[in-house]
């Protein structure tokens, strides 16, 4: 009984979270694919807009640990990156902004062991009701 209590209450709190996400942050790859070359920077432009560059540490390379950053110099990198990422059946149902963190991961050249570990999250998202 205390097994099922803690599920549901896990159950609940997952719902909660995913109907706090706003819809663009629920952009799956069907929607990715749908864009052209030209669409794909434009939604970069605004996903950075939306997420803020800091031109401190724009040199994404660079950048101090902890922080994914966006640069638009690094478009075409994080286009390719994603459209690649979005090549594995397994991450069909990864939001669009897991991939381009994923992607600004692999840039920063993040651990395997991170990266692993974040698109885990990232495919389990899709059993959180979202």
């Amino acid at each position: 009984m205390k097994t099922l209590s803690i599920v549901a209450l896990v159950s609940i709190a997952a719902l909660c979270v995913s109907g706090f996400m706003f819809p663009e942050d629920k952009l799956p790859k069907k929607y990715w694919e749908s864009l052209t070359a030209k669409e794909k920077h434009i939604f970069l432009m605004g996903y950075r807009t939306g997420t803020g560059p800091s031109e401190k540490v724009a040199g994404m390379p660079e950048a101090p640990p902890g922080f994914l950053v966006l640069s638009e110099k690094h478009f075409d990198a994080i286009v390719q990156l994603v459209d690649a990422f979005y090549e594995d059946g397994d991450n069909k149902n990864v939001r669009v902004a897991g991939a381009i963190e994923i992607a600004l991961m692999k840039m920063q050249k993040k651990s395997q062991e991170d990266i692993s570990k974040r698109l885990k999250q990232e495919r389990e998202l899709i059993y959180t009701a979202f």
